[in-house]
């Protein structure tokens, strides 16, 4: 019970870290102009700050009580309850580290037996480096993102310009799931993806890339649940194969890290932010276009001022929009970026002359790329 705690509470804190780096993402009053893109209903303007302010408040409190009496677990099922009311209401915090954070506390949830518990929370961790690294083995990380990433230091910028170390690099993180799970190499891993998150941490703070430092939390918690869950005292019960008897959660939680994001490889049927893509370069891109920007209702027209470039028609990429704004990338998918292109069209008086856009790539060969534009005017 002593590591359900310190697992409770190494999250918690995570969260609370997380919502306080992207508050406008969670709290409408701290300057939200990024419209919300509910599950069930139009994109529109924020809700209620108060109802928003309880239930921040609400989770917070549970998180904390969770912490505090980890043997009673209606307050964490409390706090996951209202999180996935908050995500319904607004699919941009369905985030990649609240996905994480959520299927640890489901694994702490759902079964007593402390082993079983830890045996799914190294599944997540485990998961998260292979899928990570499969993605990033792609041209588009290799060639693009990794040359950015190497920027972050004068000693690492040389390396830039090799593309194939860029590969290694992926290949290196999802080895590092094999390392852990492999007991006679885990020792050495745990050390190597401790020192992976470092470099992370390190390469987005405010002192070098300063970008998305809303994932910096989400790094220090990795770090600190491999060292945890992988360490030495951990091994006899940390082992590379599944006992014979298997919990159900660890079979529900390893299928939902390991198995589930193999479908968005195969034809997008699994959500981008679900599936571990995290600076792979190879999720779609979509944004609005327009050459009457003075219709544009005043909520958006700072956004507009600030991010759009290109001549006539002006171009908004919703991502600059969403990072400046709420300080996350809006969540990926064809449905919330339809949700946000009707929301502009509406906003814009839908005329003629604006519509958006969206970009797909083939993650493993470039030059296959498709793109899709749409008139305000036109049927969507």
């Amino acid at each position: 019970m002593k590591t359900h705690r310190v697992i409770v509470g190494l999250t918690a804190a995570a969260w609370i870290a997380h919502v306080s780096l992207s508050l406008p993402l969670w709290y409408s009053k701290a300057g939200r102009t990024f419209p919300l893109l509910p599950l069930w209903a139009e994109a529109h303007r924020a809700s209620s700050a108060l109802a928003e302010a309880i239930a921040l408040g609400a989770i917070a409190a549970g998180l904390i009580a969770a912490t505090a009496w980890p043997y009673r677990r209606a307050y964490l099922a409390l706090a996951c309850g209202g999180m996935c009311v908050l995500v319904t209401l607004d699919l941009n915090r369905a985030q990649p580290w609240l996905y994480f954070y959520l299927l640890i506390w489901a694994a702490l949830l759902g079964t007593k037996e402390a082993r079983s518990a830890e045996q799914a929370v190294r599944l997540v961790v485990t998961g998260v480096y292979a899928w990570s690294g499969i993605y990033k083995l792609s041209p588009y990380f290799a060639e693009d993102n990794f040359p950015w990433f190497c920027n972050a230091f004068s000693w690492t910028r040389p390396l830039g310009a090799y593309p194939l170390l860029g590969y290694a690099v992926a290949a290196g993180e999802a080895l590092l799931a094999v390392g852990l799970l492999w007991r006679p190499c885990r020792p050495y891993f745990r050390y190597i993806a401790v020192l992976f998150h470092l470099f992370i941490l390190l390469a987005l703070s405010p002192i070098r890339l300063n970008w998305n430092s809303v994932v910096i939390p989400w790094n220090a918690a990795m770090a600190l649940l491999v060292w945890l869950l992988f360490s030495p005292e951990k091994g006899a019960a940390a082992t590379a194969s599944l006992p014979q008897r298997v919990s159900p959660v660890v079979l529900f939680v390893g299928g939902l890290t390991w198995v589930m994001p193999a479908l968005n490889a195969i034809g997008g049927w699994w959500p981008e932010a679900f599936s571990w893509k995290m600076y792979s370069n190879t999720q779609p891109e979509a944004g609005f276009f327009t050459s009457d920007a003075h219709k544009l209702c005043p909520e958006v027209r700072a956004a507009w001022r600030k991010h759009a470039w290109g001549g006539t028609p002006e171009r908004l990429l919703f991502d600059d929009w969403a990072m400046d704004n709420l300080r996350v990338p809006m969540f990926n998918s064809r449905r919330t970026h339809t949700q946000l292109a009707q929301y502009l069209c509406r906003c814009s008086g839908a005329t003629s002359k604006a519509g958006w856009w969206r970009m797909e790539v083939a993650p493993w060969r470039r030059g296959a790329e498709r793109w899709q534009e749409v008139l305000c005017t036109q049927r969507q």
